[in-house]
């Protein structure tokens, strides 16, 4: 009665179905090879507190934080000028 058992009954499942077990060294210089080659990173300062609110608003409707940001910065760009195109040059010009 003490126990809970696994998700699924699949052991290394959590309560959402995601496999926990422990990532390989190899995976995660793999994941950050790719990630330098696919994505350029920018460090975003805000005031203390104002990222709490902007991870509730992300969360609200079911974005993550980064999402959120790039959704914004991409609904601005297109609102400036058509030219800057918003998450379709950003797609097209990556390619």
């Amino acid at each position: 009665m003490g126990e809970q058992p696994e998700y699924g009954g699949r052991p290394g499942h959590s309560e959402r179905g995601v496999d926990m077990s422990p990532v390989s060294e190899a995976q995660k210089r793999a994941t950050m090879k790719y990630m330098a080659k696919a994505y350029d990173r920018i460090e975003l300062k805000v005031p203390k507190g104002k990222k709490e609110v902007i991870q509730d608003c992300a969360s609200a409707i079911g974005e993550s934080l980064n999402g959120f940001v790039n959704t914004a910065i991409d609904e601005r760009m297109e609102r400036m000028s058509p030219d800057f195109g918003g998450e379709t040059a950003t797609q097209e010009g990556s390619a």
